[in-house]
């Protein structure tokens, strides 16, 4: 599938792009020096990074009045000369990715940089109280190993995997979290951390996470998470979109086999009876006689090319293709991306998709979208929470 972007045909825009791209990655570049190596003076930089002295006193000047370095006159070698050294700065922002059967707690600097993390497995239906005092115990731990107080916590961002009802702040799907359904989530998050909570969908928070930190031009992304559900999280001219009911997203219910297999939703055939990473386990599980199938070992059969795991991938593809054809005409997205703990079978899901998707969508809503997959393994929920804490705390 070409993956043309006519709106970037203008050279002169696509200049532009590349520049504002490169000036963001050498800006990181010369953060992470200071971080990994501590103060050094403009010509250490330099020499460091591989940056003209241009190129570094500029973004030193750009760095230190946003208060994020702070510049001291030395001398170094018998010549004056400029020091530069990340400002001190306490404040920081938690996250915590909430799944069907996984839980990761991370602390962030204000410079989206992580300081720790904790990661954990959960049981099927795991209750609220037992998952959230973890969470509370896991933040306290990572607390007194950065040597940070819980005071230095601006917000703290939880993701969940499920649509939240914004103004009951309850999940809408209970057959997704059932023991977390008809609670005010946010009020009981803030009793068991003891903090300023904000609730926010999974995919939202990926989609977030690719639009901050993937160094991308595009004001219009899809991300779709390809899990134990499938979800799509927005963001549109540049900023996540949110639907007032707080239920958007949820492309796991379209239809795409007329005569499918009953969905826990009620409905038939739906996208994740055929390409969530659930259905493909039983189905694996299935042609292999396995009454216990991994997802690990179906990964591990597709890194291998087994050709059985392969079609059942490109059938998966395929249906996945319809839906994102439908996303593409609808609102022809300068890039979509899949992710998810599917991993490298993630490539041959998407294979099977654009050959779908050129059938399914307009042509001219086709060449212009790009289609990706994410380049996280398994933290783009964290870090858009991350993202969306330090948005929503205003540093």
């Amino acid at each position: 599938m070409p993956v043309g972007t006519s709106q970037f045909d203008d050279q002169s825009a696509a200049n532009r792009g590349s520049q504002r791209a490169l000036r963001v990655r050498n800006r990181q570049l010369v953060i992470d020096c200071l971080k990994n190596d501590g103060a050094q003076t403009q010509t250490q930089l330099a020499r460091a990074t591989g940056l003209s002295q241009g190129t570094i006193s500029s973004l030193v000047h750009e760095l230190e009045a946003e208060a994020v370095v702070e510049t001291t006159a030395v001398v170094a070698t018998g010549r004056r000369a400029t020091q530069v050294a990340l400002r001190p700065d306490a404040r920081i922002v938690a996250g915590i990715d909430v799944g069907r059967s996984h839980l990761r707690v991370a602390l962030f600097d204000i410079r989206h940089q992580y300081l720790a993390r904790k990661d954990f497995n959960l049981e099927l239906g795991h209750a609220y109280p037992e998952t959230l005092a973890l969470a509370g115990t896991a933040l306290t731990d990572l607390l007194c190993e950065t040597e940070r107080d819980r005071a230095d916590i601006l917000t703290c961002v939880v993701g969940l995997p499920a649509s939240i009802d914004t103004s009951s702040m309850t999940v809408f799907q209970s057959t997704v979290l059932p023991t977390w359904a008809g609670v005010n989530l946010q009020e009981v998050a803030e009793q068991h951390l003891k903090m300023p909570v904000t609730l926010e969908n999974d995919a939202n928070l990926g989609a977030l996470a690719h639009r901050v930190y993937c160094e991308t031009e595009a004001k219009n992304l899809i991300y779709v998470k390809v899990a134990t559900g499938i979800g799509a999280g927005l963001v549109q001219d540049g900023e996540l979109y949110r639907s007032a009911s707080g239920l958007s997203g949820e492309i796991g219910h379209f239809q795409v086999v007329e005569s499918g297999t009953v969905c826990y939703c009620g409905n038939r055939g739906c996208l994740e009876t055929v390409a969530s990473s659930r259905s493909l386990v039983a189905d694996f599980g299935r042609m292999r006689m396995n009454p216990q199938p991994t997802l690990e070992e179906l990964v591990e059969a597709a890194a291998n090319r087994d050709s059985a795991v392969l079609r059942l991938l490109a059938d998966a593809g395929t249906a996945m293709g319809k839906t994102l054809a439908i996303l593409a005409n609808l609102l022809a997205p300068d890039v979509i991306i899949l992710g998810g703990p599917l991993q490298g079978a993630t490539q041959d899901i998407l294979a099977a998709a654009q050959v779908s998707a050129r059938q399914h969508a307009l042509p001219a809503v086709e060449r212009s979208t790009v289609f990706k997959v994410s380049k996280f393994v398994d933290d783009a929920e964290l870090r858009g929470a991350c993202a969306l804490a330090i948005k929503l705390s205003h540093v």
